[in-house]
């Protein structure tokens, strides 16, 4: 059985897939820092951990809007 997956359907699934990715970490990164709260630990930690989990999702969805914004103005 061969599945045929256009590259349109691919890069909207990427994108479905990081908007996800950054609900997910955002969740995560809420929880940690109620546990941070709790636990007495410092929030800078919790921050700097997930920053770049949160940061990546959100510079290639910025990334494709880019590309799409260009895209329409031609």
């Amino acid at each position: 059985m061969k599945i045929n997956i256009k590259k349109q359907d691919t890069n909207q699934l990427t994108k479905d897939l990081m908007v996800i990715a950054l609900v997910v970490n955002a969740l995560a990164l809420v929880m940690q820092l109620v546990l941070n709260i709790f636990i007495g630990r410092s929030l800078i930690l919790a921050l700097t951990t997930h920053f770049i989990f949160i940061l990546l999702p959100i510079m290639y969805l910025a990334e494709d809007a880019k590309k799409n914004k260009k895209a329409d103005n031609h």
